[in-house]
């Protein structure tokens, strides 16, 4: 399911359709405020600080009227999460877990992508 995800948002960025993005970033919202209220409120062992809160956060979501001056920060931080986590594993960023999470950060770097593209032939 995670690489038919990652295949689907690789088409969409390929046909510029920002349709994968807003799908990502609803299911990266509501993941994120669901681990940050078993963070915070509740109090088990298991649901302390937990990596997970990285890529799925609602912090996107609130701050989507200026996603021109995170989204690149974001995109990059994401990426070296995703490496960190391939180099030293956690037990909770499954495989599954981090292709949904390199398919948010495609998601989230086609439209930077695409707009210094257009700069660029612009200028040419």
């Amino acid at each position: 399911m995670a690489f038919f995800n990652l295949l689907i948002t690789i088409v969409c960025v390929l046909l510029r359709k920002p349709y994968m993005g807003y799908a990502f970033l609803v299911m990266q919202t509501l993941l994120g405020m669901l681990l940050l209220y078993l963070v915070v409120f509740v109090d088990i062992s298991f649901t302390e600080w937990n990596w997970l809160l990285v890529p799925f956060n609602p912090l996107p979501a609130l701050l989507w009227k200026w996603r021109s001056r995170w989204q690149l920060a974001y995109t990059c931080c994401l990426f070296v999460w995703i490496v960190a986590m391939l180099v030293v594993p956690y037990p909770q960023a499954e495989y599954p877990v981090l292709i949904l999470s390199f398919a948010i950060c495609v998601a989230y770097i086609s439209p930077v992508l695409h707009c210094k593209m257009r700069l660029k032939e612009l200028n040419v």
